[in-house]
């Protein structure tokens, strides 16, 4: 075996010759690749051996003659000579722009890529070309020929539909909040800020304002996407980056708050409607609410000392321990463990003077929101310069700000509590333009319990106090008279404390009532609980109805259906300024109900009010006075009273409809409001 013929850089204007005695194929294929310096790679398994002498005009030709007998495909690009399979041929629909079909097809045979051999369709009004050869080679044509970004933007946008999407919300708010605090803001974002944030697009406009478009840019979308991906605060979907991909700096988007329906406004494509959906499900969460009560208290140095001593050593009921340094000298983090003794112990000190409340505030906020207590005042500094005269302000005074966290594992709920105390105060010396400000801080975390004391303490306070007691008349003399007259001063040394008590709240739909009063006021709220509860109890969701119907048909003047007439036992109604007469005949009962019917009077000059409250007894179920429960002077009106039935018929019940005798019954009400009217009057 031997080959002959000069190895060129083309395989198209080369002649070429093989001498082959009983060769493989692939021996073949590697000695023309040899012969011509490029690479061989087959992507195939070739069979058979070459035993003939072939001469061809180029080795383009060589190659055609041993496909058609070995059965394969092959192409040469960039120095490579690639040999695939029949069978790999297939046809692949390539979308590009109309104007770079022509650019695209001389630029791939300006490459050396396209080959004639393969076939190559264009629909330039589609902006699609149709591409037949082998997998490889359709490969290689697909990378050089991929649409670019602008393209596939373009195209997207086409085929996007935008309109108006609405969000309403139900826990959070859409609008920002701002708390103020001293010249300073504290913003947090509402649910439209944190989705404008998200897709990052620039709020040029007010609040509400849907008319502008917001420029939305491509990468900092995918960075923003990137860096909140998987984050459980957002809930981000992980295909949201996808979605994204293709947006374009030109396509516009808008994300607006409607601040009277609490709702988010986003004008975008109505495809990523169920993204934003789930995202803004993530974001309008309900949020529990925290209720911080704090004391400000200024306490005398010794009594601290000797109450600090009995909570660590002496008393078994309540106890203290440092939780960590709050970075100042002199100053602690302390819990009460026993509220109640602390309580007791502080309003003892009150009694005596040794210890002072200044504040005892207390606000209510939701939880990871900064809840903010300020007692401050300002001065105001003048400073002049060569003609310019500037006012500046100093304020200093005692600051609160808490941001409480609850943290829940399992059954268990703790509260962390991030504080930051400022105690501070402006001193203004006589001699001095300027004043001075003295400014004390406390920075501090800590964890408790719910309905657990933190005690913030170390600050030092001082109190000067002059008395000046004098004669009479002779401590008023010039120069003698301070023989007649003593100069005291005292010094107070106090440390003032910050006490704070996190309280959880749940809804207030659920919660219970007596946690929103004071303990010396729970007893009442508890009798008026059980008087609503022993009122109701037995009561059915159903009997509303037949109580309304029951007493439309007594006014109307007939008999109910499912009453009749009987014995009813009269409630015990309270006697105040209306006077109010039942009637021993309008007496009906039923198997659920009883209905008592009688005349109510307002003696009175003023107008009076007859309601469920002057008839709260056992088994009292409505109170209803018509035409009005109001009553002018002078004026009177038919009053109902529905109870708990205890039935006593009186005769069997008609077969027919029975019809209250309305004329008897209307005369009967208006003689008894006659002779109670008259008697009223006689009254002084």
């Amino acid at each position: 075996m031997h080959a002959v013929g000069k190895p060129r850089n083309t395989f198209h204007n080369s002649p070429y010759a093989y001498n082959a005695d009983d060769v493989y194929i692939g021996k073949v294929l590697k000695d023309l690749t040899s012969s011509f310096g490029v690479n061989l790679q087959i992507d195939t398994k070739l069979t058979g051996n070459l035993n003939s002498r072939i001469r061809t005009n180029s080795a383009a030709a060589f190659l055609d003659r041993l496909a058609l007998e070995y059965g394969f495909i092959w192409f040469v690009y960039t120095n490579t000579l690639y040999i695939t399979e029949n069978s790999d041929h297939q046809v692949y629909r390539m979308e590009v722009s109309d104007a770079s079909i022509y650019d695209l097809r001389s630029a791939l045979e300006s490459i050396g890529l396209l080959d004639p051999r393969f076939g190559w369709g264009e629909l330039p009004g589609e902006g699609v070309v149709l591409v037949s050869g082998p997998k490889r080679y359709i490969e290689l044509v697909k990378k050089f020929s991929r649409p670019s970004r602008k393209s596939i933007a373009k195209k997207r946008r086409e085929n996007m539909k935008f309109e108006v999407m609405v969000f309403p919300l139900r826990f959070a708010s859409v609008t920002d909040r701002e708390v103020s605090y001293r010249s300073e803001g504290i913003v947090i974002p509402g649910v439209a800020s944190l989705v404008r944030q998200l897709l990052a697009v620039e709020d040029n406009t007010p609040v509400g304002e849907l008319n502008n478009l917001y420029n939305i840019n491509r990468d900092r979308i995918i960075g923003h996407t990137q860096r909140l991906e998987g984050t459980e605060a957002l809930g981000l979907p992980a295909s949201v980056t996808q979605e994204l991909e293709g947006i374009s700096p030109i396509q516009a988007s808008n994300v607006s708050a409607d601040v009277r329906g609490n709702s988010v406004l986003i004008y975008d494509d109505v495809s990523k409607r169920s993204m934003y959906k789930r995202l803004i499900q993530k974001l309008d969460k309900p949020s529990r609410m925290v209720e911080i009560d704090a004391i400000i208290l200024d306490i005398e140095r010794t009594q601290l000392s000797e109450i600090g001593v009995n909570w660590a050593y002496k008393n078994n009921g309540t106890t203290f321990g440092a939780l960590n340094p709050a970075g100042l000298v002199q100053t602690a983090t302390l819990f009460i463990r026993n509220p109640d003794k602390f309580y007791a112990d502080l309003r003892l000190l009150e009694s005596q003077g040794k210890a002072t409340v200044l504040a005892n505030p207390s606000v209510l906020t939701l939880a990871n929101q900064p809840a903010v207590i300020d007692s401050s005042e300002t001065s105001f500094i003048q400073t002049s310069g060569e003609r310019v005269v500037d006012i500046k302000e100093v304020t200093a005074g005692t600051s609160l700000q808490v941001v409480p966290r609850i943290l829940s594992s399992g059954s268990n709920t703790t509260i962390q509590l991030d504080v930051d105390i400022e105690d501070g105060k402006i001193f203004e010396d006589e001699d001095k333009s300027t004043p001075s400000v003295n400014r004390s801080t406390i920075s501090t975390q800590a964890l408790v319990s719910p309905e657990q004391s933190l005690v913030f303490g170390g600050f030092h306070v001082s109190e000067n106090t002059r008395n000046t007691s004098k004669v009479p008349i002779l401590g008023d003399i010039p120069v003698l008279g301070n023989l007649f007259s003593t100069k005291n001063v005292s010094t107070k040394k106090r440390v003032r404390l910050f006490i704070l008590t996190p309280r959880i709240l749940d809804s207030a739909v659920t919660q219970d009532p007596r946690n929103y009063v004071s303990r010396e006021d729970r007893s009442i709220v508890n009798k008026s609980l059980e008087d609503i509860k022993r009122r109701r109890h037995g009561a059915k969701e159903m009997l509303k109805v037949d109580i309304g119907n029951a007493l439309t048909s007594l006014i109307g003047g007939y008999i109910p259906d499912g009453f009749e007439r009987g014995k009813v036992t009269i409630p015990q109604c309270r006697k105040d300024v209306i006077i109010a007469k039942f009637s021993d005949e309008d007496q009906y009962v039923s198997k659920d109900l009883s209905i008592i019917a009688g005349t109510i009077y307002n003696p009175s000059a003023n107008i009076q009010r007859y309601d469920e409250k002057n008839c709260a007894s056992q088994g009292v179920l409505a109170v209803s006075a018509w035409p009005s429960t109001q009553l002018g002077a002078g004026e009177k009106a038919e009053l109902y009273v529905v109870v708990k039935s205890n039935k006593t018929k009186s005769k069997p019940r008609s077969k027919t409809k029975p019809q209250a005798n309305k004329t008897d019954k209307k005369s009967k009400i208006m003689k008894t409001a006659k002779a109670t009217q008259t008697k009223g009057e006689k009254k002084p």
